[in-house]
């Protein structure tokens, strides 16, 4: 039995986020052949576990890009960061005028009403209320709580990115990433995709692990995996991290690096 984990968005999914029939196919396929196929993502798990469905990766999800790992809806394994940074990078955006947020477990709790609540709201039009997100605006830091999963910020440009983690100071023990071209994110240092994959190879006794991603969070489980994809459109720097590139979702990138996976079992 072998272990196939994606990311989700830019891999499974297109800008268009459309569930594509032929991925859904490929995947049966993968799963008919006695494999296991989980999702490994920067969402929390109330946002992605509605693709997960669709993709036929309900049994385990890796939430919080690797921060949080669920089985069958419950959160098995979590990497809290201290809320000392959360309070720094509250009072920092908050007097910039910026946005910021942390997941904790299957919630998400806001300085104010930026493009990600927007987001989510919207999602929730499209998904129904099953799959809403809960979703608090608190402005006082004070009253921000744990566990805190990951931590996020909006930015506009690379210069603001780096003037925010200035005014932050000391980020020892750390994992920073851009997990979307809008969004920056920070969890803890010992918890990445790749370490929460490894694990989730262990707890199934997978013979094998392979990944498939597009985004900076994604290199740690890119190079830890036996074999590994990424889609042609993410930075240089990750195309470097995989052992194969793949088209699109929209252009069948993840179908056929799981027909050569199956192929490789033959």
């Amino acid at each position: 039995m072998k272990l196939l984990v994606s990311d989700l968005d830019g891999t499974l999914l297109g800008n268009d986020k459309a569930v594509y029939p032929e991925v859904v196919e490929a995947i049966e396929r993968w799963q008919a052949a006695g494999n296991v196929f989980a999702i490994a993502t920067g969402r929390l798990y109330t946002s992605g576990i509605y693709y997960a469905e669709r993709f036929l990766a309900n049994d385990y999800f890796i939430g919080c890009s690797g921060a949080t790992i669920y089985q069958d809806g419950q959160l098995i394994e979590q990497t809290p960061i201290e809320l000392d940074l959360v309070h720094r990078l509250w009072d920092i955006m908050n007097q910039r005028g910026g946005y910021c947020q942390i997941y904790s477990d299957k919630w998400i709790v806001a300085n104010s009403n930026g493009r990600v609540v927007k987001f989510y709201q919207d999602f929730e039009k499209l998904a129904g209320p099953k799959y809403r997100v809960p979703t608090v605006i608190q402005p006082d830091v004070s009253q921000v709580r744990g566990p805190v999963h990951k931590l996020s910020f909006t930015f506009d440009n690379d210069q603001e990115v780096d003037d925010i983690l200035a005014q932050l100071g000391d980020i020892t023990g750390y994992n920073l990433f851009r997990s979307l071209p809008y969004l920056f994110d920070i969890i803890s240092d010992q918890a990445d995709k790749g370490l929460a994959a490894k694990h989730l190879q262990t707890m199934i006794g997978a013979e094998k692990l392979y990944t498939v991603g597009d985004n900076e969070n994604d290199i740690a489980m890119l190079k830890l995996a036996d074999y590994s994809a990424v889609i042609e459109t993410a930075p240089p720097h990750v195309l470097d991290s995989a052992d194969m590139i793949v088209k699109t979702p929209d252009r069948g990138g993840i179908v056929e690096f799981i027909d050569l996976l199956l192929g490789k079992e033959e």
